[in-house]
């Protein structure tokens, strides 16, 4: 049992004898890790069978039942079944203000449940050549997304979840009826009906500055405008997959010139990608991520 869990179940660290306190339920057998904690920009929580939350770092083991949620500015990414001899992982990112619970993991499925805030599954990594995955189920209050390619977002609104399939399939389903959503594809479920008709994403278009492979000396990003398009999310990563996100935000027009730029100093570089809203306001298909080399001092 990781040392995580015995803190959130108030159990002795191991080593320390418990026959001065008979009466004490002895601890749980130990099980493998449903998922682990790869990716953090900011704090993180854990909670456990309603223990108080604990702050975590990265490389934490998150077993069956544990809610993980970011701060406002914080993003993480649970990277699920993270044991070496399982076939293939999905990572899950959460965006600022999100809760996810872990809630089932058998041999070919794993479901979990986001309670608040907005998810995006990057598509599974192959393990040993190997490309299969076990299927992953997104519960919210209002319905449930099903898939096994990955590459889909989950966002929880006011009235109701959408759902945008970016380069995978899923099923999606309500109180109402399901529907199979393609890649490209968006759609709302709502408490008790059905899903609404899937609509088309927007495509990005191209990122004109700064060019690919420049060092950022001053952080000012600029796009091709998008028909149609009434806004903006930029993103920025640690790495080109996108599972290490250390800034995302939504503008109004086609650049951004943020003030100042968080960078973390371990690393060398970062990438950057664009991805346009529509009049619905699904967020579409993201651009190639774009790679910036840090200046000199800030490198990791």
């Amino acid at each position: 049992m990781s040392a995580l869990v015995r803190a959130l179940l108030g159990l002795p660290l191991l080593g320390l004898s418990l026959q001065s306190h008979p009466a004490r339920a002895q601890a749980p057998a130990e099980q493998p890790d449903a998922a682990m904690l790869i990716g953090l920009s900011g704090p993180a929580f854990v909670s456990l069978s309603g223990a108080s939350p604990v702050q975590v770092d990265r490389c934490t083991g998150l077993p069956l039942g544990a809610t993980v949620c970011t701060g406002p500015d914080s993003f993480a990414t649970v990277r699920l079944d993270p044991s070496p001899t399982s076939s293939g992982a999905h990572d899950v990112v959460l965006m600022p203000g999100t809760c996810l619970d872990i809630e089932q993991a058998t041999a070919d499925r794993t479901q979990l449940r986001v309670e608040r805030g907005s998810i995006t599954v990057a598509t599974p990594r192959p393990r040993g050549g190997s490309s299969t995955a076990r299927t992953l189920a997104i519960r919210t209050r209002d319905g449930l997304a099903e898939g096994k390619d990955g590459g889909f977002r989950v966002a929880i609104e006011e009235r109701a979840t959408r759902t945008e399939a970016v380069t995978g399939g899923i099923r999606l389903s309500g109180d109402g009826g399901s529907l199979e959503l393609a890649a490209g594809k968006g759609s709302r479920v709502s408490q008790g009906e059905a899903p609404t008709a899937p609509v088309d994403l927007l495509l990005s278009q191209a990122l004109l500055s700064p060019e690919a492979g420049t060092a950022l000396i001053r952080p000012d990003f600029h796009w091709q405008e998008v028909p149609h398009g009434t806004g903006y999310r930029i993103e920025l990563s640690a790495d080109a997959t996108f599972t290490d996100i250390v800034e995302a935000m939504d503008v109004a027009e086609p650049r951004w010139l943020p003030d100042f730029l968080f960078a973390p100093q371990a690393i060398e570089g970062l990438w950057w990608r664009v991805a346009p809203y529509d009049r619905l306001g699904f967020l579409g298909i993201p651009s190639e991520a774009r790679p910036l080399l840090l200046p000199p001092g800030v490198r990791g």
